[in-house]
């Protein structure tokens, strides 16, 4: 079920192609709920299923590529990072993982050949995709906050 609510949601940014990076870093809010309360393999089977749903299903890919390539994984990055490594250890790796995102994207449009929207070179890329990363991980660290101390009682499974 939140899999496919996960795909409603890029669905929606698809449609209205101005929100489609809006959603697609809202949609894995879903990935984050499944992490906390069952952990475990959950959460990646969330994020696949969406994945390839989306990929598959949505007329227009840029949400669902930015979804399979960033942001739909990187809350497990984060909750992993978060809680195995220091502080300033893993804001690298939350940083590592962003660039590497980036690149890889970079290198698929390139093997597509597909055209790249910017006039700026790739270094001016990063670096503005790394300040909106770091924008995106502080309030996706106030979400969780948010979710794990107010509203978690209302949102849980009854076990």
């Amino acid at each position: 079920m939140l899999s496919a609510l996960g795909v409603v949601i890029l669905y929606l940014g698809a449609i209205v192609e101005v929100l489609d990076l809006s959603l697609a870093a809202l949609a894995p809010v879903l990935v984050v709920y499944v992490a906390i309360e069952l952990g475990g393999a959950w959460p990646w089977l969330v994020y696949g299923v969406t994945g390839l749903l989306a990929f598959l299903l949505l007329p227009q890919k840029f949400g669902a590529l930015v979804y399979l390539l960033f942001t739909g994984f990187y809350p497990m990055v984060k909750k992993w990072a978060e809680g195995r490594l220091p502080r300033l250890l893993a804001l690298a790796v939350k940083l590592a993982t962003c660039t590497l995102s980036l690149f890889v994207g970079w290198l698929l449009m390139r093997a597509l050949a597909l055209p790249l929207d910017f006039d700026f070179p790739l270094v001016y890329v990063a670096l503005f995709f790394e300040i909106t990363f770091l924008l995106y991980d502080f309030v996706l660290t106030r979400f969780i906050s948010l979710y794990v101390y107010r509203w978690r009682t209302r949102f849980r499974f009854k076990k």
